[in-house]
């Protein structure tokens, strides 16, 4: 099974997310290069360092991509709201109330259960 490796990030222009593989420079600048910015900026775009997040390679109940830094709701796991980070080389479920859960264990558990209703940061130029 091949793994797509994709990144997203905030414009650091007007805040709406960027998709794409990701640019990380020493000085600090991040820059998402996708398909859309090939054509148009070649270089790729400016992104807020911050915003940056990894996609797991897993999707909700609706299908939408789950990223490092979203928040999702699980109809099966008390607290039902968690966020996605990731901790010492993995993708983890966390919550203030309980220890982080590996993602593929989390999602395999909640099966059908799960959806994204957002993410970390708030979204200047929409989530």
């Amino acid at each position: 099974m091949q793994r797509t490796i994709e990144f997203r990030g905030q414009r650091a222009d007007n805040g709406e997310w960027v998709y794409g593989s990701l640019q990380h420079f020493d000085n600090g600048e991040c820059y998402i290069k996708s398909t859309e910015s090939n054509k148009r900026f070649g270089a790729g775009i400016l992104i807020k360092p911050e915003t940056v997040g990894q996609f797991t390679g897993l999707t909700d109940k609706n299908g939408t991509k789950i990223f490092e830094g979203d928040k999702v709701h699980s109809e099966i796991h008390r607290p039902s709201v968690y966020e996605i980070r990731f901790i010492q080389g993995c993708f983890c479920a966390c919550s203030e109330k309980t220890f982080p859960i590996d993602i593929d264990v989390f999602c395999q558990y909640n099966e059908g259960k799960i959806e994204v209703i957002g993410n970390i940061h708030k979204a200047e130029g929409g989530e």
